[in-house]
């Protein structure tokens, strides 16, 4: 007998929510928003410092960004742990998770990711098109606009 849901979903994150997060087998998914969220709920300030976060047994280890940032982060841990207390009474998805220790830590390697990046979105196609389109629209902006396109197109195509 199949399963008749209710609710109407509005979008596909909706979707993943609800019905993919619960399983066992996406635990470390659900968690991982379950951090997330923890981020975006603490100040600007920290918030835009760390890299990155996960769990190890029931430690939370935060890596961050800027050496600067870590004194702050280990002298809120109170607040930190706090805060995740209140996402798990909010959040029912968010309840299974068992914190006792927080740690944090500079990492170098976000820059490195970053450049890898850049690296990887440096390549160069050669343009397939060659700009021979009609422009049917009878609006002279558009028209202008399809006429930049063309031009763009045919001097990338050589």
């Amino acid at each position: 007998m199949k399963k008749v849901y209710s609710k109407k979903f509005n979008s596909a994150k909706e979707i993943i929510q609800t019905h993919f997060l619960q399983k066992p087998q996406f635990k470390k998914l659900s968690t991982h928003a379950c951090f997330i969220k923890l981020i975006s709920v603490l100040p600007k300030h920290l918030r835009q410092h760390i890299a990155f976060v996960y769990q190890k047994k029931r430690t939370l280890f935060i890596a961050l960004k800027h050496p600067g940032i870590k004194m702050e982060i280990d002298y809120n841990h109170n607040l930190i742990k706090s805060l995740l207390n209140k996402i798990k009474n909010i959040d029912k998805s968010c309840a299974d998770i068992e914190i006792n220790e927080i740690k944090s830590f500079v990492t170098y390697k976000e820059k490195k990711r970053e450049e890898l990046f850049e690296y990887a979105c440096d390549n160069h196609f050669d343009e397939r098109a060659r700009g021979e389109f009609k422009v049917l629209s009878k609006d002279s902006n558009l028209q202008k606009k399809f006429e930049e396109i063309r031009k763009i197109i045919k001097n990338g195509s050589k």
